[in-house]
């Protein structure tokens, strides 16, 4: 596991000196690292990530895409992904990439995408790509679940789009993170509250509706009920039903991330003066919250739900980090903190990491 503490420290460690030197052409000063992150990702053994080998399988045994305009027929591995994730897939296959190599673009190109949006929405660029890089969230989007992965990092994007009122790029954006996996619909649900401004009085209804949606047990009924309708729903109903460890883990990030969100609404007007954006992420954040405790019953559906909306969560802690003044104390405490949940992330995810075989 030192392997992954190291590359994490390393680019935690070249964050921090891009952001204490102020460094100004922010993405093109982050891409050589980004590259380097990736070939580390992408250069791994196909037993690391749970669904690693099943991506590397679709890939082998999918036509190319000379081979699917021939016939418009993607095969049985091919109809088991989104159109946008087989058209990617089939066209790198077309250029005999091999598969370590797919790996290592789908990460550069996720990463991408995250600098890119990070750059728009985080008060402190940099750090807020490092704290996104510790996550447990970000390990399972990288090593695991690279689908959904790329899609949300296009979801990010999207909302750069969003907040700049460029409500077309905005759409289209989410389209095409839909063709990567369809849960970056949901992600629409923050259309309507774009211009929602916040005020601490709302922390009391928020508490009482948080509270409220963990104890509501209907979704998983109504989806049973359906099985009536379509044997469509039965399938959801199993599939979504099924028992999914991470969610023990998952309770722990749930209630840092309840208590970033009260926080953040508790100090929401001071936050304001120095990061214009700190509505819409928080808006954004919550949305999430209330999806995740609204399906808790369908733990798969709540995973991917908080994959999907936490990914914008280290914008939210730097936000609470404006309002202490002195810089240099923020980004040292920072940097060791996010060091040690790096290290604890890394061993709860043990279960899916294994040495590199390839250096």
């Amino acid at each position: 596991m030192h392997y992954y503490v190291l590359a994490g420290a390393l680019f935690g460690f070249y964050c921090l000196l891009m952001e204490v030197f102020k460094v100004e052409r922010k993405v093109l000063a982050l891409s050589p690292a980004l590259l380097c992150f990736a070939f580390f990702i992408g250069m791994r053994d196909f037993s690391i990530g749970t669904d690693t080998l099943t991506y590397v399988e679709i890939y082998k045994y999918i036509p190319t895409i000379t081979e699917f305009l021939g016939d418009f027929s993607p095969g049985f591995h091919g109809e088991r992904i989104e159109w946008g994730f087989f058209l990617l897939l089939s066209t790198l296959k077309e250029l005999s990439v091999t598969p370590n190599l797919v790996l290592v673009f789908i990460s550069f190109l996720s990463l991408m995408f995250f600098a890119a949006s990070f750059k728009h929405l985080s008060p402190n660029y940099f750090l807020g790509m490092f704290i996104l890089t510790v996550t447990n969230l970000f390990l399972t989007f990288e090593y695991n679940i690279i689908r959904q992965g790329l899609a949300t990092s296009v979801v990010m994007f999207a909302l750069t789009r969003l907040v700049e009122k460029r409500y077309l790029a905005y759409f289209l954006l989410t389209m095409l993170a839909m063709s990567f996996h369809v849960i970056a619909i949901l992600s629409l649900l923050v259309f309507p509250f774009r211009n929602f401004k916040w005020q601490p009085k709302y922390l009391l209804f928020v508490f009482f509706a948080f509270v409220g949606l963990s104890f509501l047990d209907v979704l998983a009924a109504v989806v049973f009920q359906l099985r009536h309708i379509s044997i469509a729903f039965w399938r959801v109903f199993l599939y979504l039903q099924s028992s999914v460890e991470e969610l023990k883990i998952m309770s722990w990030m749930l209630l840092s991330s309840v208590l970033l969100i009260f926080a953040c609404i508790a100090f929401v007007r001071q936050i304001r003066v120095n990061f214009k954006y700190i509505d819409f992420i928080l808006t954004f954040v919550t949305i999430g919250m209330f999806g995740v405790l609204f399906t808790h019953e369908l733990s798969v559906l709540s995973i991917r739900l908080g994959f999907l909306f936490f990914a914008i969560e280290p914008v939210l802690i730097l936000a609470l980090l404006t309002l202490i003044k002195d810089e240099w104390p923020k980004f040292v405490i920072l940097f060791l903190l996010t060091s040690l949940v790096l290290m604890k992330n890394i061993f709860i995810t043990a279960q899916y990491l294994s040495p590199y075989t390839y250096f």
